[in-house]
């Protein structure tokens, strides 16, 4: 419903979460991770000028934006109960997703910024009725006996983020295809579930299926010509095989068949990888550290020496309350992706300074394009790292606190082994410290991605799926999964459940209904190299 440029999307979108103020190659960085999803290295955004590497560049500061961001702002007012959003400010993901029931709140007037305000300090909230591109009419819904006045300008944040139980992946065919190719492709995939064809241009997709010698430059997104080739290693593509492509056309590792073989036989093949593209896509639909009201914050580490901080990834809740310094303008370079060298040694750092237990739960998809769940056992004793800052309370909890809302099917069966947690107010390490396992980067280079996942509630019947991976020495250890998909699927049943608290109660038993409030997804993206 609407074109954008995707560098332009991608840097507007972030600069209307961009609070506090950051330096210019970080809002430039997270643009580059925002498109490197849907075009790996096809376009490479880059920061130059003599200034640009003499001293640090931040962007220009707004006094109207508000201090917890914004997904969007109120463009009309129709009547007393609805009104029209503008939502510039979500992942162009999300947006797709943003369909009816899909529910939004309130912020501060514009023109007004509160030191430390409460995102949730309104009770009002919107939810969409209809969407065409970026716009949306919204119904107001509120707790008091009477709807506030609501102004145009007023800035508007997310408060549920609605997905479809079923949602698929939809397959672009490449036009340079022959008739009968696509044909047989079209009837190919519709026997797919949750995976369906269209050809290029018709609309919005997720990757291209083409053969490796014949993706055309224009026919998916106007970007440079990739070369795919070597994609993946020597050897690694057939010349005239089928395949699958990003968007930017690079090759998709691991999805290239051998020379000469049918469209229907290429398809078959590559049944099990459509399904962890598919877990993948969904893994990227939950992240949420602009919106999330989870104070947690989480670095990447690297501990081969010289050991340093590589990244860091925070919520606006923690990031308004206990701000970190930000990293020397020397560790960002130009703004481009994070490169950790094969073989290095990494660590995930993670601190809870909300005022509950936090559960954790960490997925990496690796450069080969596989998906692998790290198993670190708490450790009480290195879950008592103190991070608490001054005057605030220490409550004191076991490994696993209770407390929490659990699902009841799990009372009679109990997971396997229990999610990993953070007491408040406490740090945690991923993989926690062993002689038995050290966290080591392997090849293929390429792109990396690894979600940090942390909820008020465990992981239950995620951890019910995971435990025939437990180690029998109970030592970290990271597994690639043989189920991404259905693996996935309880990661959003395990949040729906921990949200089961949304106002206007909806009837939507064909979607999951995430609180921002239950839930936090850190995303860290990185270059093996």
């Amino acid at each position: 419903g609407f074109s954008a440029g995707l560098f332009t999307y991608a840097l507007t979108q972030h600069l209307w979460q961009a609070t506090p103020a950051t330096a210019l190659r970080i809002s430039l960085r997270h643009a580059t991770e925002q498109m490197s999803q849907l075009v790996k290295q096809a376009q490479k955004p880059q920061l130059s000028g003599q200034k640009s590497q003499g001293r640090p560049l931040t962007p220009y500061h707004l006094p109207s934006v508000p201090v917890w961001g914004a997904d969007g702002v109120v463009l009309d007012v129709e009547d007393s109960k609805t009104v029209r959003l503008w939502l510039g400010g979500l992942p162009a993901t999300v947006l797709e997703q943003a369909g009816t029931t899909a529910l939004f709140t309130l912020v501060e007037p514009s023109g007004t910024t509160i030191a430390h305000a409460d995102p949730d300090a309104t009770a009002t909230s919107l939810q969409i009725v209809s969407r065409d591109g970026l716009v949306a009419r919204a119904k107001l819904y509120t707790n008091g006996a009477v709807l506030p006045a609501v102004q145009v300008g007023q800035f508007v944040r997310e408060q549920v983020r609605v997905l479809p139980r079923h949602l698929g992946l939809t397959i672009a065919l490449d036009r340079a295809l022959a008739r009968i190719e696509r044909v047989d492709a079209i009837s190919a995939f519709s026997g797919v579930p949750r995976v369906s064809a269209k050809i290029a241009g018709e609309q919005a997709a997720d990757y291209l299926f083409s053969k490796t010698q014949d993706v055309q430059p224009t026919q998916v997104a106007a970007l440079p010509t990739t070369v795919v080739s070597d994609v993946g290693g020597k050897g690694a593509i057939a010349a005239n095989s089928y395949g699958l492509f990003s968007l930017g056309q690079t090759a998709i590792p691991q999805t290239a068949g051998e020379s000469g073989e049918a469209v229907k036989v290429a398809v078959r093949r590559l049944i099990p990888k459509l399904q962890m593209l598919l877990a993948a896509k969904l893994l990227t639909l939950t992240v949420n550290d602009n919106a999330s009201r989870l104070a947690v914050r989480a670095t990447l580490d690297l501990l081969t020496p010289p050991a340093r901080e590589l990244m860091k990834r925070e919520t606006l809740a923690i990031a308004q309350r206990f701000p970190t310094p930000q990293p020397p303008s020397s560790l960002l370079l130009d703004g481009g992706l994070v490169s950790v060298p094969l073989g290095s040694r990494i660590q995930f750092g993670c601190e809870n300074q909300s005022d509950g237990p936090v559960y954790l739960l960490l997925l990496s998809l690796d450069s080969n394009g596989d998906l692998a769940f790290l198993y670190s056992p708490s450790n009480p004793a290195a879950n008592t790292t103190a991070s608490t800052p001054t005057g605030a309370p220490t409550p004191q909890i076991d490994g696993l606190a209770a407390n929490v809302s659990v699902d009841a099917s799990t009372v009679s069966n109990p997971p396997a082994y229990p999610s990993s947690s953070i007491a408040p107010h406490k740090t945690l390490t991923l993989p926690q410290a062993s002689t038995a396992f050290q966290w080591l980067v392997s090849g293929p280079t390429g792109l990396a991605e690894t979600y940090l996942l942390c909820s008020r509630a465990p992981f239950s019947q995620t951890m019910s799926l995971l435990g025939p991976l437990r180690s029998p020495s109970d030592v970290p250890s990271l597994h690639t999964l043989t189920n991404p998909l259905e693996v996935v699927q309880a990661v959003l049943q395990d949040l729906h459940q921990a949200s089961d608290r949304a106002e206007p109660k909806t009837n939507t038993p064909d979607a999951f209904m995430l609180d921002l409030n239950v839930w936090a997804s850190l995303h860290f993206v990185y270059q093996v190299v």
